[in-house]
């Protein structure tokens, strides 16, 4: 396969001048002689053959022979929305998400976020997207949008769209509690659990009167062993087991498998959009803020994923059910 260069704007003329990174990298690194053949794209879906006419100091002419159309990109739309991390990951991440096929990433602005790319840095990510492109064949553009706050992100999403967002399962809202309250900051005595209290000590004083064995507590205060907290290293999450049990209702999310059953269901003309918070997730506002919006939770397995590991799950799960079907 010839090597490929990226020309913006389209090609219309039989004759384009290379010039630019896509002229250093012709002249310097390929050190390209007259009547080499190349190919060409620019971004439109249709692929160029093009050959080397006249080599100058930082530009070069290319005479365009044929083109064809060649469609490499995935017969669904697929938006990541992602809180970006920081430094070279921000690059490693654009260029695994064009490979993948990944029609738009979107970076997100959240309270928790770290990084938020701006000016240069965007620009710099665009032609990461460029190059990804040239390597893996691709010959549309993955879009990179300008930062959105995530409610601004989330209100994008047009309704009919599969809509998910990727948050560890132990701190889903329990059924009806879309409210914002996280999950780990909830008491867990109520009113009725006072009630219940009150039941446990007068069965417990009675059965001491008997010389009998004290009555259980309720489920959720089994152990100190069970209630035990701890944290998950990178996260910054702190979970227990009182939590998970209050999460058993999983009415506002799905495995990841369930969410690729929804895919495969649906009409490739529906688009998904899937969202990957930062270092630390997204906070319960803004779950609950999404929640709102229609959206829902999947959650990517037991283990705590980086950014970039968790979008690359999911791009890489998406896609390949949309292949499937």
């Amino acid at each position: 396969m010839p090597s490929r260069f990226f020309v913006e704007p389209p090609i219309t003329e039989d004759t384009i001048e290379l010039v630019d990174a896509e002229a250093h990298h012709l002249l310097h690194v390929l050190r390209a002689k007259t009547g080499d053949v190349i190919a060409l794209f620019d971004g439109t879906g249709r692929e160029f053959e093009g050959e080397v006419g006249r080599l100058r100091r930082s530009s070069v002419e290319v005479f365009v022979r044929s083109h064809q159309v060649v469609d490499r990109e995935s017969p669904r739309k697929l938006v990541v929305g992602v809180a970006l991390p920081k430094g070279d990951r921000q690059r490693w991440l654009i260029e695994k998400l064009v490979e993948l096929g990944v029609a738009e990433c979107v970076p997100l602005e959240t309270s928790r976020g770290v990084a938020q790319p701006e000016g240069g840095t965007l620009e710099k990510l665009r032609r990461a997207v460029i190059e990804a492109s040239k390597q893996c064949g691709r010959n549309r553009l993955m879009a990179i949008s300008t930062p959105l706050a995530w409610s601004d992100f989330v209100v994008s999403a047009p309704v009919d769209a599969i809509r998910r967002a990727a948050h560890p399962p132990a701190l889903w809202p329990t059924s009806g509690s879309h409210s914002g309250a996280d999950p780990r900051t909830v008491p867990r005595t109520t009113t009725e659990d006072k009630t219940d209290d009150k039941t446990d000590d007068r069965t417990n004083e009675k059965a001491n009167e008997r010389g009998q064995e004290r009555a259980p507590q309720k489920a959720l205060e089994k152990t100190d062993e069970e209630a035990k907290e701890h944290t998950d290293e990178g996260s910054g999450e702190t979970r227990n087991t009182a939590t998970v049990a209050r999460v058993a209702n999983r009415d506002s999310g799905e495995s990841l498998g369930e969410f690729l059953d929804a895919v495969r269901l649906t009409s490739p003309e529906t688009p998904v959009f899937a969202a990957v918070g930062p270092e630390g997730g997204f906070s319960a506002d803004e779950i609950a803020t999404a929640l709102h919006a229609g959206w829902r939770l999947v959650g990517l397995g037991r283990r705590i994923l980086r950014i970039e590991t968790a979008a690359m799950a999911l791009a890489t799960a998406v896609i390949a059910a949309c292949d499937s079907q």
